[in-house]
C-alpha cells in the first residue's frame, strides 16, 4: 500500500503548501482528495457535530483558564495521570511479574529537551480535557528521537472507506489512514498514522477514533455561570448599585448638569461608595 505523503501529493494539482486565508480549514481539507483502496478518499475534519473543534477548544480553554471548579477538576485529573511511569513486565501463567525498563522507553522518559514523563503526560491531559483527543508526534532528528505536541485544533483526521468513500466515517470499513497538521499561519504538514500517538480515554459518541472533553457536557451551565459572573462584575463596575436615570427640569442649563454630574461621580462611583444616601437637589 503506498504511503500516505505519497498518495496526497501525486493527486495536489496546487505547488504552493499555505492555506488560503479566505478558507476554513474545513473547506481548505475538501481541496485535498486521494484515492487508493479502490476508492476516494476525502480528508474529514476532527469536528463534533456542527460544532466547530476550534471554537470547541477555545471555550474549554477559557473555561480552565477561568473557571475555578473546571481548574481544579483539570488539575486534580493531572496530579494523577502526570505520576504515570513506563515499564516493560513479564507474563507468566497469566499474570504480571516483574516490572524492568529498557533503552526503548528513553523517548518517554526524556520527550524533549529539558521534559520528562510527567511534563509529556500533563499536557496530553490538558489536551484531552480541553478537546477530548491528545495528538504527540514522533520525530527523528539526527539520529534522536523525540516527541511533539500537536494542538488539536489543527489536526485532520484522515478516514478511508472502500465501501462509502463520500461518507467514510460512517461506512462500516471505516480507516484511519493518517493525520495532517495546519496551523493558521503555516504550511500544512501530512503524517503517516505510525507517526502519532491519539490518546482519547474517553470516546465521542459521534466521532470514531476521536474523544470527548468532560467539559463538553457542562459548557451549558459554565457559560451561565460565566453570564453571571459579567453580570455581577458589571454590577460592581457601575457603582454596584442600579443604574440611575436623572431627569433635569428645563430651567438647568447644560453647564449646571455637568457640574451636577462631577459632583454626583465624586460621591458614589465605585463600588466602595455603595449604599450611601443618594441627595437630589430641586432641579433633578
Amino acid at each position: 500500500m503506498p504511503g500516505l505523503l505519497e498518495r496526497v501529493a501525486s493527486a495536489r494539482s496546487a505547488p504552493a503548501r499555505q492555506r488560503p486565508a479566505n478558507l476554513s480549514l474545513d473547506e481548505y481539507a475538501e481541496l485535498f482528495r486521494f484515492t487508493g483502496f479502490g476508492g476516494e478518499y476525502p480528508l474529514l475534519r476532527t469536528s463534533m457535530g456542527k460544532l466547530d473543534e476550534e471554537r470547541l477548544v477555545q471555550t474549554a480553554t477559557a473555561a480552565y483558564r477561568a473557571s475555578g471548579p473546571v481548574f481544579a477538576l483539570v488539575v486534580a485529573r493531572l496530579q494523577v495521570f502526570s505520576q504515570i511511569r513506563f515499564a516493560w513486565t513479564r507474563f507468566e501463567g497469566g499474570q504480571p511479574t516483574d516490572l524492568f525498563g529498557t533503552t526503548a522507553l528513553g523517548v518517554l522518559e526524556r520527550p524533549w529537551w529539558g521534559g520528562t514523563t510527567a511534563d509529556l503526560l500533563a499536557r496530553m491531559e490538558v489536551d484531552v480535557s480541553s478537546a477530548g483527543t491528545s495528538y504527540t508526534r514522533k520525530i527523528t532528528r539526527r539520529g534522536t528521537q523525540r516527541l511533539v505536541r500537536l494542538r488539536p485544533e489543527h489536526v485532520i483526521v484522515v478516514l478511508g472507506s472502500d465501501e462509502d468513500a463520500d461518507h467514510p466515517a460512517e461506512a462500516a470499513d471505516v480507516e484511519l489512514l493518517g493525520f495532517a497538521y495546519a496551523p493558521p499561519m503555516g504550511p500544512m504538514v501530512l503524517l503517516d498514522r505510525d507517526e502519532v500517538a491519539l490518546y482519547a480515554p474517553l470516546p465521542d459518541p459521534d466521532r470514531v477514533f476521536l474523544g470527548m472533553s468532560w467539559v463538553t457536557p457542562v459548557l451549558r451551565e459554565l457559560q451561565a455561570d460565566s453570564a453571571q459572573s459579567e453580570h455581577k462584575l458589571a454590577y460592581f463596575r457601575n457603582s454596584a448599585t442600579p443604574n440611575l436615570a436623572l431627569k433635569f427640569d428645563p430651567s438647568i442649563t447644560i453647564e449646571q448638569v455637568r457640574e451636577f454630574k462631577a459632583l454626583f461621580e465624586e460621591e458614589h462611583v465605585g463600588p466602595w461608595q455603595a449604599w450611601k444616601t443618594l441627595y437630589l437637589g430641586g432641579g433633578a
